[in-house]
């Protein structure tokens, strides 16, 4: 029997090698950090309790940070974001693609539940300008944001705490 590696695969191709049932062809496949929650639910749960303090009202992860400065958990050979598991887990629900969990309290090491939210990388843009965390004038790649075109976005003051 041929042994494949994995990480060459793609996800039918790495489903059928690992004996896992294959996708619905043209549903949605289920998303890897659901899947990891739901094989090791309460092992993650436990780490994360075991590895956070208390400091304010934020609960900081005191284990591995990456170069961000978010919190990591390596399972299964590859590295999860803990403020991921944690959002996806105390809201019993899958993260949809294209989609952040960002940070109310701006601290990339806190997993509180309650300082973690569902947006777009725009909500998170957003989230930054309308807390003075950005200059007057945002660069990147080129593009600039100059701060006079930023007030169209304040009504999303209600909805970002």
């Amino acid at each position: 029997m041929t042994r494949w590696n994995s990480k060459k695969l793609g996800p039918i191709s790495r489903a059928m090698s690992m004996g896992r049932p294959l996708p619905k062809q043209g549903g949605p496949m289920t998303s890897p950090i659901k899947d990891i929650i739901d094989r090791k639910r309460t092992l993650i749960e436990s780490t994360i309790i075991s590895k956070t303090e208390r400091r304010d009202a934020c609960l900081l992860w005191t284990g591995r940070i990456n170069r961000e400065g978010y919190g990591q958990i390596k399972s299964e050979g590859r590295y999860w974001l803990v403020h991921r598991l944690a959002w996806a887990i105390a809201n019993d629900r899958e993260i949809p693609s294209q989609m952040q969990i960002c940070h109310s309290c701006d601290v990339r090491n806190c997993v509180e539940p309650s300082h973690l939210w569902l947006g777009t990388g725009r909500d998170n843009m957003i989230d930054m300008y309308l807390k003075g965390r950005g200059a007057s004038t945002q660069r990147r790649n080129g593009a600039v944001i100059a701060a006079d075109l930023m007030p169209e976005y304040a009504f999303h003051k209600d909805r970002i705490g």
